[in-house]
């Protein structure tokens, strides 16, 4: 009724490249993949080496949370520094922008504290 599966086959691309103009070339983002609407960003300590961080930083809970603060709603994955967006269907363009925006604010705040304790 509402045509969303069309819309999203129209606007996954455009989301999708957002995301990766956006962050490919944050310092801690190892890979960004993506089907659809379900976005994967995944954050590494040493791009060149694709080095992650370590375990008990639990860096990828760190950047959900910052992002939750930003009112943002992303998913930390289990056992891997990897969070997952996944837009509702009905998301309109400006909402995207936000959601790049904001979470963009909240990995450089997660950045901003790795600085400050020493640890990136």
């Amino acid at each position: 009724r509402e045509s969303l599966i069309p819309r999203v086959a129209e606007i996954a691309p455009v989301f999708l490249k957002q995301i990766r103009h956006k962050f490919s070339n944050c310092p801690i983002v190892g890979d960004i993949r993506g089907a659809g609407l379900m976005v994967g960003i995944e954050f590494v300590a040493d791009r060149d080496r694709k080095k992650g961080f370590a375990a008990e930083l639990k860096t990828a809970a760190k950047i959900a949370l910052a992002a939750r603060e930003e009112g943002v709603l992303v998913r930390a994955l289990p056992n891997s520094d990897v969070i997952a967006l996944s837009p509702p269907f009905c998301t309109t363009d400006s909402e995207f922008e936000q959601i790049v925006t904001r979470l963009d604010k909240a990995i450089g705040i997660t950045i901003e504290k790795y600085q400050a304790d020493g640890r990136f």
